[in-house]
């Protein structure tokens, strides 16, 4: 196809209504605004060819030049293919609004801005295009952007930020939206805009990405069952990562969430999110690098919610681990599994306000380093016959608690494991309930507890309580809370 060069070429197409439109006032450098709504089809009055759209983008001719501010064009029916591939436009891309009928296609292409700002797109591929500023594919006047087929930019360059609030990307087969290996100067935003939701039904993919700002998924929904709703393995983050609620609308994942070997400048803030990926893993984070806390926690009266593994194995966690309030449900699987974890600050597995901390399934902290406190007060683990609790070899600076927070007592159904645990505060147990008929309840063995062992108001259901060579620098208890049977102190001291 020989795309329009010259005054003879356009001339040839013979342009009519809206197209002469554009063209003078690309000229001016003007916006051509043809409604303030997206069109359901073509129409005398909105449809615009897709070569004369390429013409005025790349500059015009002599007869029609255009200016540095670009294209700017709202409201219009694009016909035929836009066809970008390895161009270079004179200025700005603004398409918003706009109804296309076939792909765009801007692959290698070099372009100063990309807006589509709610418009409907069966694809578009911006494979390692190089855009100098922002590329906005959000939703506009309530509008939400929509692309039926998948959305490239894997490799581009992107000089500012990528902003899709309010967008709605579909191909469930495959990718909805594909940034693989993209360096984005500014932040990444794949959330709600106002009451319209982000939604991608297909995997998003940022693996190998660089982010030079923000990740930020507030509010959005990912659907990609079975698959990756979001996958971001080995991305570099600068800033923060919001997995979390906006107002009432919480973020949700159908599918994994993967941040494997992530390194993030900042927090990773999951609050009132939803992780739906049964009997698989809900969001993995295994191997990651975060600057700051990572918070798994409710979000006022919404609460953390996996059904899945959650996964920080190895994880190098900068500040705490916070999941007041959260559910973690994958019997009888890991439920949270964050073994060999170093985390410079606490962990707190507890209550928040009127919202219990619950697990079903193992929650394994094995071989971590924990800064400062491990705070399982108000905890409810649940795991059958296996590990409810499992901090087998653990070295936790502070103390650890395995109590009551009001009316909330925590509960272990299933092995709590300290066995060989170095603990360099308190082991309080105050309020705890234990169970486990078929094996220990609680397991100390050769644990190191350098404060007080308190065992006070304790409910020894049926079970094994193995303190066998353990130490504590003193012992607070209450004879009564002991259980008559299954207790275990050889060389305990």
């Amino acid at each position: 196809m020989a795309f329009p060069r010259t005054k003879d070429d356009i001339d040839a197409l013979k342009p009519e209504g809206p197209e002469l439109e554009l063209l003078e006032k690309c000229r001016l450098g003007e916006p051509c605004v043809l409604g303030w709504d997206r069109p359901e089809g073509p129409s005398p009055e909105r449809t615009i060819r897709a070569e004369i759209l390429r013409y005025v983008i790349l500059g015009g001719c002599a007869a029609h030049p255009g200016t540095e501010r670009g294209v700017m064009l709202v409201g219009a029916h694009i016909a035929g293919t836009l066809d970008l591939d390895w161009a270079t436009a004179q200025g700005p891309v603004h398409l918003d609004l706009c109804d296309f009928a076939q792909a765009v296609r801007a692959s290698g292409a070099t372009l100063p801005a990309l807006s589509l700002n709610g418009s409907r797109v069966p694809s578009l591929n911006a494979h390692r295009a190089r855009i100098n500023g922002g590329v906005f594919l959000r939703a506009q006047e309530h509008v939400p952007f929509r692309a039926s087929g998948e959305v490239s930019l894997s490799g581009a360059r992107i000089g500012g930020q990528l902003a899709c609030e309010g967008g709605v990307f579909e191909n469930a087969a495959g990718f909805a939206l594909n940034a693989q290996g993209a360096e984005i100067a500014g932040g990444v935003f794949l959330r709600a805009q106002g009451d319209v939701p982000f939604r991608a039904s297909g995997e998003v993919s940022l693996p190998g990405a660089r982010v030079g700002g923000q990740l930020a998924c507030e509010g959005g929904v990912f659907e990609k069952s079975p698959g990756f709703a979001l996958n971001a393995q080995g991305a570099e983050i600068t800033g923060d990562v919001f997995l979390r609620a906006q107002g009432e609308a919480p973020f949700r994942a159908a599918g994994e969430v993967r941040l494997s070997g992530a390194r993030i400048g900042g927090q990773l803030a999951c609050e009132g999110g939803v992780f739906e990926n049964a009997s698989g893993l809900a969001l993995n984070a295994e191997g990651a690098e975060i600057t700051r806390d990572v918070f798994l926690q409710a979000q006022g009266e919404l609460p953390f919610r996996a059904s899945g593994e959650v996964r920080l194995r190895g994880a190098r966690i900068g500040g705490q681990l916070t999941c007041g309030g959260g559910m973690f449900e994958n019997a009888p699987r890991f439920a949270l599994n964050a073994q060999e974890a170093e985390i410079t600050g606490g962990v707190f597995l507890q209550a928040q306000g009127e919202l219990p901390f619950r697990a079903s399934g193992e929650v394994s902290l094995s071989g971590a380093r924990i800064g400062g406190q491990l705070s399982c007060v108000g905890g409810v683990f649940e795991n059958g016959a296996g590990f409810a609790l499992n901090a087998h070899s653990a070295e936790i600076t502070g103390g650890a608690f395995l109590q009551a927070q009001g009316k909330h007592p925590f509960r272990a159904a299933g092995e709590v494991s300290l066995s060989g645990a170095q603990i360099g505060g308190q082991l309080s147990c105050v309020g705890g309930v234990f169970e486990n008929g078929g094996g220990f309840a609680l397991n100390a063995q050769r644990a190191r507890i350098e404060d007080g062992l308190i065992w006070h108001d304790v409910r020894a259901g049926a079970g094994a309580y193995n303190f066998n060579s353990a130490h504590a620098g003193v012992l607070v208890d209450d004879l009564a809370c002991w259980p008559a049977t299954g207790l275990i102190l050889n060389g305990f001291s």
